[in-house]
Parts: structure tokens; C-alpha cells; sequence
């Protein structure tokens, strides 16, 4: 696996990728391919690399949390139940804002 390439690509999939179910699935799978190398290629790994992935895991959150509350509008069963979703959605757009998605 080249790391650097990987670490690009995650920057451009955040920067340019729209369609959070696809971005999500990125995130996921280049940040277990690189936890796996990071013990034996440690120092191909910038500080500003490391920041950057860490910052990832929250992002990824933000992404599963979104899924949940746009699958969860579709069984709407109350006010109260709307209520919460969209304060729930109010808050994952916010953290997500800089974000094409």
C-alpha cells in the first residue's frame, strides 16, 4: 500500500464526494488499511497525516449518524419523534458543513 497516495486520496474523497453512504465507505476502509500498516511504516507518517486521520473518526460519526437520522425520517411516527430528528439533523449538518456532502 503506498500511505501517501492513500492519505491523498482521503483528502480529495472529504473535499470533493457528495453522496455520504460512498464517503463513509472510503473513510472506513482506507483508515483500516492504514491502522494496519502505521506500526511497520511509522515514519512515512507526518505529523499533520496523523492529525488529519484522526479527525476522520469523527467525520465518520457525523456520516453514520446522518444515514441513521435520514433512515430514521422515513418512519416518522410523531411530533415529538420529528422534533428530535431535527435537532439530531440540525447538529450533524452543522458538524458536517464544511463538507460537499
Amino acid at each position: 500500500m503506498e500511505v501517501r497516495q492513500t492519505i491523498e486520496e482521503l483528502r480529495l474523497s472529504i473535499e470533493h464526494l457528495a453522496a455520504e453512504d460512498e464517503l463513509l465507505g472510503i473513510i472506513v476502509d482506507r483508515l483500516t488499511a492504514l491502522r494496519q500498516v502505521f506500526p511497520f511504516q511509522r515514519s512515512v507518517f507526518a505529523p499533520s497525516d496523523i492529525e488529519f486521520l484522526r479527525s476522520l473518526t469523527g467525520i465518520s460519526d457525523y456520516l453514520r449518524a446522518f444515514a441513521e437520522l435520514r433512515d430514521e425520517a422515513v418512519d416518522v411516527g410523531s411530533v415529538k419523534e420529528y422534533e428530535d430528528i431535527v435537532t439530531r439533523l440540525t447538529h450533524t449538518k452543522g458538524a458536517l458543513a464544511d463538507f460537499p456532502i
